[in-house]
């Protein structure tokens, strides 16, 4: 498969490679506009990089930290984890906006097929239980009942 992105990243020795990688939770958030504001956000917190492997923005996918690399995003998961999150400004709209659903749909179908076929996909938000984010849970639940029956 080659996907629109390259991994520039090495594995970061600051916090090892992930066991194992048994979920694929992915999140949206609406504060930044870009995959580099999201990284500079983590920075100034004291990070090394974006807590998150990938992010999908409207013009694609960028891979954030390496992609066998333990996340940052809370530590219930980050052992076993590979993060992905989409940001939009209409994290709370009926639909995912077409471009960030085309471009997630690439990304997940490489993961899932090609690197991590036994993983579970979860939607971050209903994982929170946070209202408002039905398009994203929904797409997911979507890719689940298309896996369980398509992918086998």
């Amino acid at each position: 498969s080659t996907l629109p992105y390259n991994v520039y990243h090495k594995a970061e020795p600051w916090t090892g490679l992930r066991p194992s990688t048994d979920k694929i939770i992915v999140h949206i958030r609406d504060l930044f506009s870009t995959a580099k504001e999201m990284d500079t956000y983590f920075r100034k917190r004291g990070f090394f990089c974006c807590g998150y492997h990938y992010v999908v923005t409207g013009s694609g996918v960028h891979v954030m930290r390496h992609p066998d690399s333990i996340g940052a995003v809370t530590d219930l998961y980050d052992r076993d984890t590979l993060y992905v999150c989409i940001l939009t400004s209409e994290s709370k709209a009926a639909q995912l906006p077409a471009p960030l659903r085309a471009h997630l749909s690439e990304l997940l179908d490489d993961l899932q097929k090609n690197h991590y076929p036994n993983a579970e996909l979860l939607s971050g938000p209903a994982i929170l239980k946070l209202k408002g984010y039905e398009a994203l849970t929904t797409f997911i639940e979507e890719r689940n009942k298309i896996g369980r029956s398509g992918r086998g």
